[in-house]
């Protein structure tokens, strides 16, 4: 082989490394969006019109337009009100069509009317209904969703056919629609009065065990008028077209007449020559309280029915050991499946501060304060109007409706700041009743025994503090003396002092 030739058949060396390796594409599979279950349509009842011929202008309509009167009344004898039947429809936008993004430049909007236009001709050729029967799609309102460039959309759906509206939740196609994900529901009925919300996170068996009708025993103990309640029920987070998210909270909805005044407004009193909070905000109150109550006076509360969820015990007793009958009001059962409280949890006291949301978390104002506005009754119980700072214990776990004034903090929460929220709507009333708030027998009987035990405890705390300076007296008395003694010793003994 001559030397031309072993050079041009010489080997080429193999190409440098990479100087990383680049990661391998990990292919994500878009999760797979089952349809859910056939929502029944709901009857709708709309006003009948009225006869047109019974006023003025319908009897001057028939005599000088008598084809236009009779068209007119043959429209409205024939759209009664009666027959028609609707759902909820959601369509959520794709979450591809993120701000920015090439997907979201061509993705379709609904507010455009061609959108809704196609949108409608969808629904009503899966309808799968003749000429004789109609359709209608209402939007109600759009809603912003984070960091995409469309918004849900929810729309009304009605028929004159319900089985049209079955038919359309069936219909495969109508899962979908240019990247919208549709999805059909029934709207919750709305309920009258305040909410107000207590947090059971945290919260021990048998607490946060309790059915509703335990939950109003527990209420109706501790302050609550079972008269004043309109509605109750476990908190939750529904969207629509997705799974409800339970949230460890209780929702209570009570008679607006039975609220005191809330807010500032009129809460300060002058006339002992200094400003001071004097409006007590006790209706409702404003702690749910549970576990141990060491105040003496819950003895007495707990044997006349009051003071569910709690339980007392007398210094002296072993405080391993399960409370006695008598003094346990705990609400316990002790079946087959026992919900009872374990021994870890003994001796402890759980409050709960009652909330209403979208409003101030002091004195509960539906108004929002200023950015550099102190609340006036920040730092200050509601119900009683005593400066917590200024109690024992600097006011920890101080409850008015469970008689205790404050309770020795064993542990520093730390508690982030509650975000502000959007105050619900109130609702309407389902029964005339609910605008009326009359005091029930219960509640008077509790509040008179509560007035009495007050006077009873105030008796005992002074009696107290008298015994406590006569002891101190005879205490300081006794060293007195004995310095006597002692100098007298003293200048026996020729001491110079």
């Amino acid at each position: 082989m001559s030397f031309k030739d072993a050079v041009m058949n010489k080997p080429k060396p193999a190409p440098p490394p990479p100087r990383g390796k680049a990661s391998p594409k990990v292919k994500t599979e878009k999760p797979v969006r089952t349809r859910g279950p056939v929502i029944a349509p709901r009857a709708v009842r709309k006003p009948k019109a009225g006869d047109i011929s019974d006023d003025e202008f319908g009897k001057e309509l028939e005599k000088e337009a008598p084809e236009l009167f009779a068209s007119l009344r043959e429209q409205d004898t024939a759209d009664d009100g009666t027959g028609w039947f609707s759902v909820e429809m959601c369509a959520t936008p794709s979450p591809d069509w993120i701000k920015g993004s090439k997907a979201a430049g061509k993705s379709p909007d609904l507010d455009d009317y061609q959108v809704l236009k196609q949108l409608t001709d969808m629904l009503a050729s899966a309808a799968a209904c003749g000429s004789d029967q109609s359709i209608k799609l209402d939007k109600l309102k759009a809603q912003k969703v984070e960091g995409n460039a469309r918004l849900t959309f929810i729309f009304t759906l009605e028929s004159t056919s319900a089985q049209a509206l079955l038919n359309i939740q069936k219909a495969e196609r109508c899962s979908s629609f240019k990247g919208y994900q549709i999805a059909f529901y029934q709207p919750q009925q709305s309920v009258f009065g305040q909410r107000f919300q207590v947090s059971l996170a945290n919260l021990p068996a048998p607490f946060k065990d309790y059915n509703m009708v335990q939950w109003l025993e527990v209420l109706t103990s501790q302050g609550w008028d079972r008269d004043a309640i309109t509605h109750m029920c476990r908190t939750s987070r529904a969207k629509p077209g997705s799974i409800k998210v339970m949230i460890p909270s209780l929702d209570i909805y009570v008679k607006p007449a039975f609220c005191s005044s809330f807010g500032q407004e009129g809460c300060l009193d002058t006339s002992h020559g200094e400003s001071v909070v004097n409006k007590p905000i006790s209706c409702p109150p404003s702690s749910v309280t549970f576990g141990l109550n060491p105040v003496p006076e819950a003895e007495e509360l707990i044997a006349a029915g009051y003071l569910k969820g709690q339980y007392f015990k007398k210094p002296g007793e072993n405080p391993s050991a399960r409370p006695l009958p008598q003094h346990n009001a705990m609400l316990e059962t002790m079946g087959e499946y026992p919900n009872v409280l374990l021994a870890q949890d003994f001796m402890k006291t759980f409050i709960r501060k009652v909330i209403k949301l979208g409003c101030c978390p002091h004195c509960w104002d539906p108004e929002p304060h200023g950015p550099r506005e102190i609340c006036l009754y920040k730092g200050i119980c509601k119900q009683c109007c005593a400066v917590l700072k200024s109690l024992p214990f600097k006011g920890f776990h101080h409850a008015c409706q469970s008689m205790i004034t404050a309770l020795p903090d064993h542990r520093k929460v730390k508690t982030n700041p509650q975000q502000k929220r959007r105050a619900p709507e109130m609702g309407t009333p389902t029964d005339p009743t609910q605008l009326v708030y009359t005091q029930s027998a219960s509640e008077a009987k509790r509040v008179k025994l509560m007035a009495q035990l007050q006077k009873k405890k105030a008796a005992r705390e002074a009696g107290e503090a008298k015994e406590a300076e006569k002891k101190a007296k005879y205490e300081e008395a006794q060293k007195k003396a004995a310095a006597a003694l002692q100098e007298g010793a003293d200048l026996k003994n020729g001491k110079d002092l």
